[in-house]
């Protein structure tokens, strides 16, 4: 989960982000759940924003009636910085691999030029604090590695092309 302290209009807010699956996240604002739906752009490199949705509040404990307070009004919506779409680049998902969800590469088992095989493990990808192994899904030679160790990916980024 991580958690981010911003200033709006100098109010402070306490924005953290309890799930993200590249498409739909559940954030917390200030303890408030809100659903956060990621639309995809219609161009490549087209950045979408985030636009928030407030999930079903919990209901609250039964309290004794109380003289009436005035109502404090609500929170803004927080600001959400752009999130770049994946790249909807028309490529040949048989010559390339593409990351199954989003993480971060922690390994890379081929250079360009190697010979691979169907089924041989060719990088690490940590999601969710769990190692992934990426298969090659045919054999082939490598042509281009699209990514290093340590990026950060998001699903459906080109890894590796094999041709």
């Amino acid at each position: 989960m991580k958690k981010y302290e911003y200033l709006i209009n100098g109010k402070p807010f306490t924005v953290e982000i309890l799930s993200f699956d590249g498409r739909k996240a559940d954030v917390r604002v200030n303890n408030v759940a809100y659903s956060v739906e990621v639309p995809q752009g219609p161009a490549a490199g087209t950045p979408a924003y985030a636009t928030p949705s407030p999930a079903a509040p919990s209901p609250a404990p039964a309290k004794p009636p109380r003289a009436a307070a005035p109502a404090s009004p609500p929170a803004p919506a927080p600001v959400t910085p752009p999130i770049a779409a994946a790249p909807a680049r028309p490529v040949s998902s048989e010559n390339m691999i593409l990351a199954p969800m989003p993480g971060i590469i922690l390994s890379i088992a081929v250079k360009e030029g190697d010979q691979v095989n169907a089924g041989d493990a060719i990088l690490v990808l940590e999601a969710m604090k769990m190692e992934n192994e990426i298969h090659a899904p045919r054999s082939g030679t490598v042509k281009k590695i699209h990514v290093s160790e340590g990026a950060e990916v998001r699903a459906g980024s080109e890894l590796i092309e094999i041709e």
